[in-house]
């Protein structure tokens, strides 16, 4: 009977033992029991014992019954507008989540207590809710399990190369999407401090690309590595650490002696060394295995740039069918092959430079007037000033050029001369 009385179901009972009643989570109810007797009444139904046990002369039958007293409609509440069956719910370890059972019940009983139709969680566990609508009607929702977000996976660096005078940083794809951006972390090898961090943000799964704009190739190689931060502000494990190669040059009697600093992080085949006249023109002289760090080039009869070059056992495919592996050192150049003096001709050109050092303007003055050009290159041989005229006194700004040393070409037409300057 229900609350008022009405009839919900009934059993008739007849050797019959009640174990136990029943209730499923759309609202009905059953009762669950045993018998001893040849048969049982329950409702409409008659149901056979199913086993026989004697004990002397006396034989027992015995058998078990489930039988529903009501059957009502229940609709079971959804939680969150979910289809009805269970979920997990994955949230940040900060984050406060809502759960709403729906309306329509006079009656809400969570799992943790609640009363009412919304309720926040944070913590990890395993949440239901038991309702109860205007015809009393009970009624049981699936489990919903919320879930703390854990730290990505480790992101892998495919290469470290060189490229305008850059370090470049490439690392592997990454369709992990709930990742908002990657940490890439500069480390000094020697100290093992950190001396930069870059922040780069998630574009796509291809763009895994990045410059280090305060990267010095020529002068030093640091260690990179890189994790990525997700939407929660959880950080992954950092990857393995890569070191670019570093490629110096010395004299050794005639001859260029190449030395370079080995690329960590990564398999690699062997080494190559490229050669040319012009860094934009190099190609490949030698190949050589990766136990040997050093090189030695007698064939000078020019000025030429140097690169190391070396490839990866297993490339990194970074979409479209294209495939990467060739990591690159930066580039280095004979400048021993300049020299002080160089004169076109026998005939000598007598100039005055000041100051040599220079800073900002570097003066050049001339025995007699004649029409003149004066050239100014740098160590590669490029041309960074040039200036023409019938006279006998020149001013070079020299304010916008980076310290180092430079070749001064004085050009008569018939005589020329160089000199080597100093920019401080």
């Amino acid at each position: 009977m229900d609350e008022n009385n009405q009839l919900l179901g009934e059993a008739r009972i007849m050797g019959v033992w009640l174990r136990k009643i029943i209730q499923d989570n759309q609202g009905n109810v059953f009762v669950y029991g045993a018998f001893n007797e040849r048969q049982a009444h329950i409702g409409k139904d008659v149901i056979l014992a199913d086993s026989i046990s004697s004990s002397g002369t006396s034989f027992y039958y015995s058998g078990h019954f489930l039988i529903k007293l009501n059957d009502k409609n229940c609709t079971p509440p959804s939680i969150n507008d979910v289809p009805h069956h269970p979920f997990n719910r994955i949230i940040c370890p900060d984050q406060v989540f809502q759960l709403d059972a729906g309306p329509g019940f006079v009656d809400y009983e969570w799992s943790n207590g609640s009363k009412t139709q919304k309720i926040e969680v944070s913590e990890l566990n395993r949440y239901t809710v038991k309702v109860k609508d205007k015809n009393n009607c009970i009624s049981y929702s699936s489990p919903i399990s919320i879930l703390h977000k854990e730290n990505s996976s480790v992101h892998n660096l495919c290469l470290i190369t060189y490229e305008n005078d850059k370090q470049i940083i490439y690392g592997t794809l990454n369709f992990d999407y709930s990742t908002k951006n990657y940490k890439i972390y500069k480390i000094d090898k020697a100290t093992g401090d950190t001396v930069d961090v870059l922040f780069e943000d998630y574009k796509n799964y291809l763009n895994v690309q990045f410059v280090d704009e305060n990267s010095t190739p020529s002068t030093k190689a640091y260690l990179y590595s890189i994790s990525k931060v997700d939407t929660c502000g959880l950080e992954s494990p950092v990857s393995v650490a890569h070191k670019p190669i570093l490629l110096k040059i010395r004299k050794e009697g005639t001859s260029n002696l190449l030395e370079w600093e080995p690329y960590e992080g990564m398999d690699i085949h062997s080494y190559h060394i490229y050669k040319g006249t012009d860094k934009g023109k190099m190609r490949l002289v030698d190949s050589i295995g990766v136990s040997v760090l050093i090189y030695v080039d007698t064939n000078l009869d020019s000025l030429f740039h140097y690169q190391v070059k070396a490839n990866k056992k297993l490339f990194c495919y970074l979409g479209s069918s294209n495939y990467f592996g060739t990591t690159s050192s930066n580039i280095v150049v004979d400048e021993a092959y300049v020299p002080t003096i160089v004169e076109a001709t026998e005939m000598d050109i007598n100039a005055d430079l000041f100051p040599n050092p220079a800073h900002d303007i570097l003066t050049i003055q001339l025995p007699e007037q004649k029409q003149v050009t004066i050239v100014l290159k740098n160590l590669l041989g490029e041309v960074l000033y040039k200036t023409s005229g019938n006279q006998n006194k020149f001013e070079i700004p020299m304010q916008n050029f980076k310290q180092g040393l430079y070749v001064i070409s004085i050009d008569y037409g018939v005589e020329r001369k160089q000199f080597k300057i100093i920019k401080h």
